[in-house]
């Protein structure tokens, strides 16, 4: 594009979607990746800079926009899809270089601090960093922990859950990887909620005021006294 519509104009939301629905049509993405390749091609182009901490801003406001009109989607956490002109992409018939590529990303960036147990379900434990450390501060060893359960890869869970509903990333503590899933997380759930460790104010019934350590313990209580963790 010789004649760029936006030469030295300062990069706005509507130009960041313009240019994602231009360079980024049928693809999946990280959204960092996003971010770089928008704001270096407004630049190459004759477009003004941007103030570094706004460029993220633009471009999410941007993402969500094509997100409300059905023209992205946020299938996992920082990547995002973008399907315009007739072109149909969903998470079930993605290219297959893309979602291999982005499957080895994920796997990259996210790992768990422990992995157990053998089977297709999985129980996880997961927390906000900035909760950990408040904690720390307070000195105390206990914070809030989301506890839960999924039949499906447990990274691709927490993810899904984080993409939009969290404001900082997972730290991944706990894998208990199990064929009784649900059986296994009403048990520690049972437990923590007879100690008074639910957090009654959160939303939803899975957040207690625990740690990595203390649900180790319960699991292994768990494992000693049932059947959870045979077949």
């Amino acid at each position: 594009m010789t004649d760029y519509q936006y030469k030295k104009l300062p990069l706005t939301p509507s130009i960041c979607r313009h240019l994602i629905l231009e360079l980024f049509n049928g693809r999946l993405e990280k959204r960092q990746n996003i971010v770089d390749e928008v704001t270096s091609t407004h630049l190459l182009r004759g477009g003004e800079k941007a103030k570094a901490v706004d460029k993220p801003r633009m471009v999410k406001k941007a993402l969500e926009k094509l997100q409300g009109e059905g023209l992205a989607k946020n299938p996992s956490y920082g990547f995002w899809l973008i399907t315009v002109n007739d072109v149909k992409v969903s998470e079930g018939n993605m290219i297959k270089d893309d979602e291999t590529r982005i499957r080895k990303e994920i796997k990259e960036e996210f790992v768990a601090d422990f992995v157990s147990g053998v089977g297709d379900n999985a129980v996880y434990l997961y927390y906000l960093p900035a909760y950990q450390a408040l904690s720390q501060y307070k000195q105390k060893d206990t914070w809030a922990c989301k506890i839960g359960e999924t039949n499906r890869d447990p990274f691709h869970r927490v993810l899904s859950q984080a993409s939009t509903a969290l404001p900082e990333r997972p730290k991944i503590a706990v894998i208990i990887k199990t064929k009784n899933s649900r059986d296994l997380e009403k048990a520690i759930h049972k437990v923590l909620i007879l100690r008074n460790k639910q957090i009654t104010t959160a939303v939803g019934e899975e957040w207690f005021d625990t740690s990595p350590d203390e649900f180790l313990e319960i699991v292994q209580f768990i494992k000693q006294s049932t059947l959870l963790f045979k077949g």
